[in-house]
């Protein structure tokens, strides 16, 4: 409970650039409890062009019954107190989120919630005494920025000021990322976040010069490309869970396994190990040590959270 109320108090205190610089060191410390990606559905109002969900995740996930909240909690409960992101699809779309926030609150850290803030954004509001951080993600595809500040200064005046904006780099997006961050940084004070864009038919050496997650992008590029044997904290301290209650080590693994495009990268040894199980299991649980693995981290998220290392 010590630590819950010390990442509690950062979250509230701490600016968001320092903290997306902190970030990549953070599950390196012995006492951070793990970090777990959550997705109680995938459906979005959105079709973005370039969203991996839309064109790489098993569309199953998008068809699984929905679970309730109460039972999402008690299953929540398997796992040791933890940071939970909550995404999606768009999760507002969940019936009952804000139940679901407060629910998994009670013996959980909700990091933030993950949205595109065009539906629903009371709930938000209801649920605020979690103390979550909410990423809201812009997309310039499906929305003008007059609409979606329109969205943050709503849920500002109502009192939920721990927001960040997120803008995918995508090649069409990088084109007007510097007009962006003035005009959100400017309306509303806060920070702009360039987020991670990766696919295979893509040169990723143009945007060497933006930082991304607080670093340059390509500063871990060995680690990226690497194929030799690496320890990696995915499935101790940092999971992923589905709307089905499947549970994976790591957000790439689910495009290794289910994605044709992607397994020619991955060594066909690893791929029945990036699947945990399920938290319905009567047996499921997580792992005490590293995961060894040969296959290379194609999200930077995999390189700062699970703390990617070689043999």
């Amino acid at each position: 409970m010590l630590i819950k109320k010390l990442v509690q108090i950062t979250n509230k205190f701490l600016p968001e650039k320092p903290k997306l610089h902190l970030a990549r060191f953070y599950s390196r410390l012995p006492f951070s409890p793990p970090r777990i990606g959550f997705t109680p559905l995938l459906e979005c109002n959105y079709s973005c062009s370039y969203c991996f969900n839309k064109n790489y995740i098993n569309p199953y996930f998008r068809k699984c019954a929905r679970i309730d909240y109460q039972e999402w909690v008690s299953l929540f409960n398997k796992f040791p107190t933890s940071l939970v992101t909550i995404g999606g699809g768009e999760p507002l779309l969940y019936k009952d989120m804000d139940k679901l926030i407060q629910g998994m609150a009670k013996k959980h850290i909700i990091s933030q919630v993950i949205t595109n803030l065009s539906v629903n954004l009371d709930v938000l509001i209801k649920a605020k005494k979690s103390g979550f951080r909410v990423m809201a993600s812009f997309h310039p595809e499906m929305i003008i920025k007059e609409e979606f500040l329109k969205s943050l200064l709503y849920l500002k005046n109502k009192g939920l000021k721990n927001i960040m904006v997120n803008y995918i780099a995508t090649p069409q997006n990088l084109e007007k990322y510097g007009e962006y961050k003035e005009f959100f940084e400017k309306k509303t004070g806060y920070f702009f976040r360039l987020d991670a864009y990766e696919d295979l038919k893509r040169d990723l050496s143009n945007i060497g010069q933006y930082q991304i997650y607080g670093i340059n992008y390509l500063a871990d590029r060995e680690k990226y490309n690497n194929y030799l044997p690496k320890k990696c904290n995915g499935g101790s301290k940092y999971l992923v869970v589905m709307p089905d209650a499947s549970v994976y080590r790591c957000g790439v693994s689910l495009l290794y396994i289910f994605a044709p495009e992607y397994k020619e990268l991955v060594n066909p040894l690893d791929l029945g190990k990036f699947y945990i199980g399920n938290l319905k299991d009567s047996n499921f649980k997580i792992d005490k040590k590293d995961f060894v693995c040969h296959s290379p981290c194609r999200w930077i998220c995999d390189i700062e959270l699970a703390n990617v290392r070689k043999c």
